[in-house]
């Protein structure tokens, strides 16, 4: 019942994210769901989508706007 709380509740904080653009330092790339990872300057993981003919470089710093909140992470977009 705690978990359960506490996820809505990570949740909630992490939808105040969404529409916002951040700068993200790009960790790596998830293959199985063609999407890059990486982090905010506030540590939060943030899992996006880039143009595959313009993909970030791993260590690069680049911006993201975020599309949607899960109690752990974020999903966003490149901005381009």
């Amino acid at each position: 019942m705690l978990n359960a709380q506490q996820r809505q509740i990570q949740t909630a904080r992490y939808k105040r994210y969404i529409g916002t653009t951040s700068e993200v330092m790009v960790e790596g790339r998830n293959e199985a769901r063609v999407q890059w990872m990486g982090r905010t300057s506030q540590n939060k993981t943030l899992n996006f989508t880039a143009p595959a003919d313009a993909p970030p470089t791993i260590g690069s710093y680049v911006q993201v706007r975020a599309t949607a909140s899960f109690p752990n992470s974020l999903l966003g977009e490149l901005v381009v």
